[in-house]
């Protein structure tokens, strides 16, 4: 049994080496609270979407394994090609940020990582096969649909925590909620369909807004919206209501490791029990309504 346990040596001490790892643990340890991204670096679709990301200049911060972060710095906003997708299967790739240490020859970049065709794809295993070494994180999943001919925001999915200095945060960032039903799917049109979220750690704050235009069409059976990070395995609940010529307050449901939120309402005036929200229900939903939601939850990572 011991009663002590020496720590690392601290990265200020006269006459004392320090190595490259000791001084990632002593200054970037200080500064950020995990691996993530520090600023821009998620991607978008480019301006005419077709087989590319577009990834902003920024900075984020990867686990070298030992306590420490390793800075990856993209000095300029960079697009980078998707390869073609499969005739008849769907592939989940991954934009990371990578780093192996071999010190004059060391290797550190941002790349996409192409999945496996499959009809349940699951997203690249880290580290990768040809850099087995390599520190990594993983940015963002790209969805590619099989016969896709272009990548748009509602098929990128944020994976990585966005990490404040010192552990502070406070920016909040746009995301494209995907809007769906059980039954034919609606379709925003003209209208307006917009989410945010701000991501400290495992905690999402998140807000929808969705207002049908002249142009919407409103499908059929239960709606629910996508969420911005995938949730941990347990339920999270929130609050929404629709304004139309009335208010109706409504509640949200996460399931454990759930990517989209299910959406429920009173059946009516009289009838305060939730049911699910639909077309119909509470209101008939129509162009110049507003429905909102906000809430938190805990993300899977």
């Amino acid at each position: 049994m011991a009663s002590s346990v020496t720590a690392r040596e601290p990265a200020w001490l006269d006459g004392v080496p320090v190595d490259g790892a000791e001084m990632r643990a002593a200054v970037t340890g200080l500064l950020y609270p995990s691996a993530g991204v520090v600023r821009g670096i998620f991607p978008a679709q480019i301006p005419t979407p077709a087989m590319q990301i577009r990834v902003p200049a920024g900075l984020s911060v990867v686990s070298d394994g030992q306590n420490g972060l390793l800075p990856l710095e993209l000095a300029a906003t960079t697009d980078l090609d998707i390869a073609a997708s499969s005739p008849t299967q769907p592939r989940i790739d991954s934009l990371i940020a990578e780093f192996t240490d071999n010190g004059a020859s060391s290797l550190y970049r941002y790349r996409v990582l192409t999945g496996t065709p499959a009809a349940s794809p699951s997203a690249p295993a880290l580290p990768p096969a040809d850099q087995l070494t390599a520190k990594t994180l993983r940015v963002s999943n790209i969805a590619v649909a099989a016969n896709a001919t272009n990548i748009v925001d509602a098929n990128i999915t944020p994976q990585a925590s966005q990490v404040y200095l010192g552990g502070i945060g406070g920016q909040w960032t746009n995301y494209a909620p995907t809007w769906s039903s059980t039954g034919t799917q609606p379709a925003i049109g003209n209208g307006l369909l917009n989410g945010r979220y701000m991501k400290v750690g495992r905690t999402v704050h998140w807000t929808v807004v969705i207002v049908p235009g002249s142009t919407t069409t409103f499908g059929t059976g239960a709606y629910r919206v996508s969420v911005p990070f995938q949730s941990a395995n347990a339920v999270a609940v929130g609050e929404l209501c629709v304004v139309g010529a009335t208010r109706w307050q409504g509640q949200y449901e996460i399931v454990p490791n759930g990517t989209v939120a299910a959406l429920y309402f009173p059946t009516s005036a009289t009838d305060c029990r939730l049911t699910v929200w639909s077309p119909t229900v509470p209101l008939t939903f129509a162009n110049g309504n507003t429905f909102l939601l906000s809430g938190t939850y805990e993300a899977a990572t």
